[in-house]
């Protein structure tokens, strides 16, 4: 079973040829026509490895869109369970309309030794499913989950309907503004100050047997509802007018203090979030999940059942440049580190510095994909520097990441 089937028009090999090179470098297994021996049929083999393949990567051109066989094939990646179909156009053409709602990678100027976009892209649909982002890098952490708001008072208990001569319902009657509704202090999590305010709690409405006959309501005031406790920004010594002459200067210092620290505790949340979000370290989320991706597939067979240390880390490098960062290990342990780069690198390399400065380990092979293995490792910080001895743009990106043996 082929990784990535290869769909395109035979007047287009040359670019065909190139593509399943590149595709191979990143680690993928290809299947493209030029394997069916004299003795297969033709229409049978293309049916079988079409539907034996993990992904069906049809490269659109000016050639291929007038194609029956190369619509066929996609046809059938399309309609398969789940879904194979991977497009990318790599000329100026309209892509059949019976795949335009289908999303496609432009490449078109894309050549194997240039970086292209669209080509990082491309290599994520085929190797983690069609437009789904690769899983993140392990120890990048991850977004701050959100806390959880304070649960809020159970409602007052509905007083029994009043009788109609009452004042408030009077004034209601009459057309009179109603008295504006303002939260308590205490509903949004400052406490209750009403202690403070120098004047006695209010009492709570009666209820059933507790209220006085109609006549008595009428000779009495009705009661006066709780107010939230008023904020002041007076100076000390100062009164608020219909406070009763009190000084609201110690409610105002509560509520102020109470008001900053939540603020305080929303920005500490905000910067964490973009923190760990990928919103740090010079790099883009894209990047980073690029980079993870790749690293990722060269674990799935060079770190089977090892256990990721700390985050991956990032670098970009001109042609033989270096970038060394720094990690603890535990005295003892056994670890391996991956390498990786983008595809304008065709070459990458991996040196391990003990905690003296000594050499102990490298992979200096000429490959896109180094492995250091650190046996029985002394406890301290190693120095693990990446190199780039071959860059076909400016910079590639490169990245490493540590794995320790359970």
């Amino acid at each position: 079973m082929a990784d990535v089937f290869v769909s395109y028009d035979r007047r287009d090999r040359d670019l065909a040829d190139k593509v399943v090179s590149a595709l191979t470098e990143q680690g993928l297994t290809v299947w493209w026509d030029d394997r069916i021996t004299p003795h297969e049929t033709w229409d049978k083999t293309i049916e079988r490895e079409v539907d034996a393949a993990k992904k069906v990567l049809v490269l659109w051109t000016k050639n291929s869109v007038d194609s029956d066989w190369v619509r066929t094939e996609a046809g059938a990646a399309r309609e398969s369970t789940p879904p194979k179909l991977v497009q990318a156009r790599f000329s100026d053409c309209k892509v059949p309309l019976a795949f335009r709602l289908l999303q496609h990678v432009d490449l078109i100027g894309w050549t194997p030794k240039r970086r292209h976009s669209g080509w990082d892209r491309l290599i994520l649909w085929l190797k983690d499913g069609i437009d789904q982002p690769a899983a993140p890098a392990p120890g990048a952490g991850g977004p701050v989950p959100p806390v959880e708001a304070a649960p809020a008072e159970a409602p007052a208990p509905t007083a029994p309907p009043q009788a109609p001569d009452t004042a408030s319902e009077a004034g209601a009657r009459d057309g009179a503004p109603e008295t504006p509704v303002t939260t308590p202090a205490a509903a949004m999590g400052l406490g209750d100050f009403s202690s403070l305010a120098g004047s006695p709690a209010q009492p709570e409405a009666p209820t059933g047997s507790e209220r006085q006959p109609a006549a008595e309501d009428a000779a009495e005031p009705a009661p006066v509802a709780a107010r939230p406790v008023p904020v002041s920004l007076q100076p000390q010594g100062q009164t608020t007018p219909g406070t009763g002459g009190g000084s609201g200067t110690g409610i105002d210092k509560r509520l102020l203090i109470g008001g900053g620290i939540a603020l305080g505790a929303v920005v500490l949340i905000g910067l964490a979030m973009m923190l760990f979000s990928g919103g740090g370290g010079g790099f883009s989320q894209e990047e980073r999940t690029t980079m993870g991706g790749y690293l990722n597939g060269y674990a799935e067979r060079y770190a089977v059942g090892l256990t990721p240390v700390g985050d991956d880390e990032l670098a970009w490098l001109a042609g033989n440049a270096t970038h060394d960062y720094e990690v603890r290990l535990d005295d003892g342990g056994n670890y391996r580190v991956l390498g990786a780069c983008d595809t304008n690198c065709r070459n990458v390399d991996l040196i391990v510095l003990g905690p003296s400065g000594q050499e102990v380990g490298s992979d200096t092979l000429s490959d896109d994909f180094p492995v250091v293995d650190i046996p029985n490792a002394q406890g301290g910080t190693y120095t693990i520097r990446i190199g780039m001895p071959d860059c076909g743009a400016d910079e590639c990106l490169s990245a490493a990441r540590v794995y320790e043996a359970n």
